[in-house]
């Protein structure tokens, strides 16, 4: 069900394959009341597609944040939409790279 007035965040952990491919998606924390849409949240990432790697799998963090849609001062020029192009990760770990 769709809520103009969620606001919270939710922290996803997720796993992307050698072949980038999101292999694994978590809800790990946060704010939202009502959990269900952070499990869905999670699903979805697995949607999403990376480049391969070569040195194995990536496991990254990623934060969302919430506002409420009628209080919220839309902040992006022309009203454009929202776009995930050139997705980064604030967290990420590359396993076997440690130093």
């Amino acid at each position: 069900m769709r809520s103009p007035a969620l606001e919270g965040s939710v922290i996803t952990k997720f796993v992307i394959g050698r072949d980038g491919a999101v292999v694994q998606a978590l809800r790990s924390e946060g704010t939202l009341p009502d959990p269900s849409v952070g499990q869905c949240i999670a699903k979805a990432f697995y949607a999403l597609m990376f480049p391969s790697v070569e040195q194995g799998i990536v496991t990254s963090v990623y934060p969302l944040t919430f506002e409420n849609a009628e209080d919220s001062t839309d902040r992006r020029p022309n009203g454009a939409p929202l776009s995930f192009s050139g997705f980064s990760s604030p967290a990420t770990h590359h396993p076997g790279t440690e130093q």
